[in-house]
């Protein structure tokens, strides 16, 4: 393990070079960074004074000054009570500039403090305070003992005293200053140690999304828009009406599909006699076919005894035969007419085949003219509502609107794979939003993605080659927050997930 002196030394480089690196595209220096908050404090500072206040030169201190002037961050004026000296005004625009730079600093703050907890950071400030208090307290004593030390050296002899009796400066103890060297790096030594090993509990990231579930309005229909009800942003229930369609080609459509059932039922009437014709035709076929055979049997017995002719044999026999063909085409004709009917000549007049498709033919007529009137399919916040407007045509299923769920709210958080060791459904979460830094919600760990963010992209990242370099891959987390469906979240807002994970780095050491 690193000692804390070198630890708290690496952190404050690093803390510098990263601010310096998020204020570069300001035109800002950290040196004219302090000076400007200096300023926003404490205005109308004189040069020397700014100068104690920022640790520099005054050669330094005036060349910084000289800069924000010209970029017109603030002005130097004389001061009234010394004609010599100026006053340095913090401007308007510097002050929005410390505002904007206290911005930044913040957030390299927070990405600094990532991955500690709360109660972590508040031990860590206290033992850093102490600290500070601890060194000030020291650098006091030591001026103190300089000045008393520099007094003794100055102590002049007394003229009565004989020579030998000049004053000796004894110097001052060391090993309390030794004690205080050795004393100081071990507590931040054993700080800093114990602020590691309590540490690791608990999984932060700010590359965490609101998500929400965004359901299209369409309409079922083609049809022209004549009405909207809803406008932009406005909260609706399931089944709200958000616009109508103009009803009138669906309402003739309808009066069609009723005439057409009503054609069918009636046909069924024609059916039902036609059925029966065939029947009494088949019968009288029948009846001539008995007759025909008879007469045939009669002239085949008049012909074996030799009193018919061949001929009126022959006339029989073709009788007959003609007679059994009217038969077969009777038996046709009442199949044709019962298959007319279904197959059953009992059947009532709404189960008839032709009866049943003018049925359905009026019921989807029906429901078209319905769906002249478009509902919200789900409750939330009407959205992207750009095209909803009158006299537009639409085309069925096309989206002409949206729903945000606002009732079913999750929170997708892009973990680094390097902290997803440990990390499990079912644990505890922490989300704020940034919006709304104060309303704190509390969720529960859902599910951990399958793939990490960048194998979902439409060109997934090539590896295999020469000039590969190595980056840290996320993974989309899901937690699951419990919000009300009137709350202020939306799909899209930015938010900052802390997990707990149960155990710290000394608990994994055990």
């Amino acid at each position: 393990m690193q000692s804390l002196g070198l630890l708290l030394h690496n952190a404050a480089q690093n803390l510098k070079r990263e601010f310096e690196h998020n204020v570069r595209p300001h035109g800002l220096t950290l040196l004219q960074w302090r000076v400007l908050a200096v300023l926003a404090q404490d205005d109308g500072q004189t040069q020397t004074a700014l100068g104690a206040r920022v640790d520099a030169s005054p050669m330094t201190v005036s060349d910084v000054l000289e800069r924000l002037e010209t970029g017109g961050l603030i002005a130097r004026e004389v001061d009234p009570s010394d004609s010599r000296a100026k006053r340095v005004q913090i401007t308007p625009e510097g002050r929005r500039k410390v505002d904007c730079m206290r911005g930044i600093a913040a957030k390299v703050y927070e990405r600094a403090a990532e991955g500690i907890s709360d109660p972590d950071r508040d031990a860590m400030i206290r033992a850093l305070t102490q600290m500070v208090s601890n060194l000030e307290t020291l650098d006091d004593k030591a001026k103190e003992k300089s000045q008393m030390s520099g007094a003794r050296n100055r102590i002049e002899v007394v003229p009565e005293a004989p020579e030998e009796t000049a004053p000796v400066v004894r110097k001052p103890r060391r090993w309390r200053r030794r004690l205080l060297m050795l004393s100081v790096p071990l507590m931040l030594a054993a700080g800093g140690g114990y602020a590691w090993l309590a540490g690791g509990r608990y999984v932060a990231t700010d590359n965490a999304y609101v998500h929400q579930p965004l359901v299209p309005v369409s309409a079922d229909i083609a049809g022209r828009i004549i009405e909207v009800d809803l406008v932009q942003n406005q909260h609706i229930e399931a089944g709200s009406v958000v616009f109508r369609l103009d009803p009138e080609p669906y309402r003739i459509a309808l009066e069609k599909s009723d005439a057409a059932l009503d054609a069918a039922r009636q046909s069924v009437g024609q059916l039902r006699t036609a059925y029966a014709t065939a029947v009494a035709r088949q019968d009288a076929a029948e009846a001539i076919a008995d007759v025909r055979d008879r007469e045939l049997r009669r002239q085949q017995s008049l012909a074996g005894r030799g009193v018919s002719s061949s001929t009126s044999l022959d006339e029989a026999t073709i009788a007959a035969q003609m007679a059994r063909n009217e038969v077969a085409l009777a038996k046709e004709g009442v199949n044709a007419a019962a298959a007319a009917l279904g197959g059953n000549p009992e059947i009532e007049t709404d189960d008839v085949p032709a009866v049943r498709v003018a049925l359905a033919q009026r019921e989807a007529a029906a429901r078209d003219l319905a769906n002249t009137t478009v509902r919200a399919p789900v409750a939330g916040v009407l959205s992207q509502t750009d095209g909803l407007n009158v006299g537009r045509y639409v085309s069925a299923g096309a989206m002409v609107a949206s729903v945000a769920q606002t009732g079913e709210t999750w929170i997708e958080a892009n973990l680094k794979e390097t902290q997803l060791a440990g990390l499990k459904a079912g644990q505890a979460a922490k989300v704020t939003i940034d919006a709304y830094p104060d309303l704190v919600l509390h969720g529960t760990v859902e599910s951990i993605g399958g793939t990490t963010g960048s194998q979902l992209s439409l060109i997934p990242a090539q590896n295999a080659t020469g000039n590969w370099v190595k980056v840290v891959q996320r993974v989309p987390v899901r937690i699951h927050v419990e919000t009300d469906a009137d709350g202020p979240l939306r799909s899209g807002m930015s938010a900052h997930v802390s997990v707990d994970g149960g155990h710290t780095r000394l608990d994994d050491l055990l």
